[in-house]
């Protein structure tokens, strides 16, 4: 049995992960003309967030069909994986008013002239720890909604807050949850999965291997389609209209 002292000294020696070291950066290209026109091109957008909500990952629609009388079940299509964000607010709606002029002038741009990529690195929390740590990466990123803003009486000096929400269309969402050193998901790990059928987010060479049947049972389903074919035939013989 773990005694108390035990247990607080494993506590104390654990090194807990803190939601508060982390580091956003928005990247813009040069073919991003409107991240300059409103002015979120150059700025230390870190310096702003409050909160960062990363992507679920792994969100798809599930493929599934019933076949020879065995349910047959695969992952679909990633969906468009989706950041949320809520900004502190500065200079009297400064930073909001870029997010709506870059939302709006998003409805008249192609698409290649305004999609960015965001970078989210995790801050050393501990003593010894690497100065930071890629989290993951989204490339051909866009805004899709800025939030409403609340104004009120009821408070005094309370910096104003707004979310931002931004959607990818990349599947690359987990470059740096898989990427080497960066993540306890080591390559041996994934080529373990690969044996077994197991598909792993992010690795294109994750296919699960093709299910072998035996001569038997290939047999067995063989007869049952037979069976099933005469069933439908006669069927139809006794039944004309």
């Amino acid at each position: 049995m773990l005694s108390l002292h035990d247990a607080i000294s494993k506590i104390q020696e654990t090194r807990w992960t803190f939601t508060n070291n982390f580091n956003v950066q928005f990247l813009f290209d040069g073919n991003n003309r409107i991240a300059k026109e409103c002015g979120l091109d150059g700025l230390d957008i870190n310096l702003y967030v409050k909160e960062c909500k990363i992507p679920q990952i792994g969100t798809s629609s599930l493929i599934e069909k019933f076949t020879l009388d065995r349910p047959r079940i695969a992952m679909g299509a990633w969906e468009c994986t989706t950041f949320d964000f809520t900004f502190k607010d500065f200079d009297n709606l400064d930073l909001y008013k870029r997010f709506v002029a870059y939302v709006a002038k998003e409805r008249y741009t192609y698409f290649d002239q305004y999609k960015f990529k965001i970078k989210v690195l995790k801050l050393g929390d501990h003593f010894g720890d690497k100065p930071e740590k890629h989290v993951l990466t989204l490339d051909n990123c866009y805004i899709t909604t800025v939030s409403q803003i609340t104004f009120s009486n009821d408070t005094e000096a309370q910096v104003l807050e707004f979310g931002v929400q931004i959607k990818s269309a990349s599947l690359e969402s987990v470059e740096g949850l898989l990427s080497s050193g960066n993540s306890s998901i080591s390559q041996d790990e994934i080529n373990a999965s690969n044996s077994k059928g197991v598909s792993v987010p992010g690795n294109s060479s994750a296919n699960p291997p093709a299910q072998k049947i035996s001569d038997a049972d290939a047999e067995k389903m063989l007869n049952e389609l037979r069976q099933k074919h005469a069933d439908v035939k006669a069927y139809v013989e006794a039944n004309p209209h």
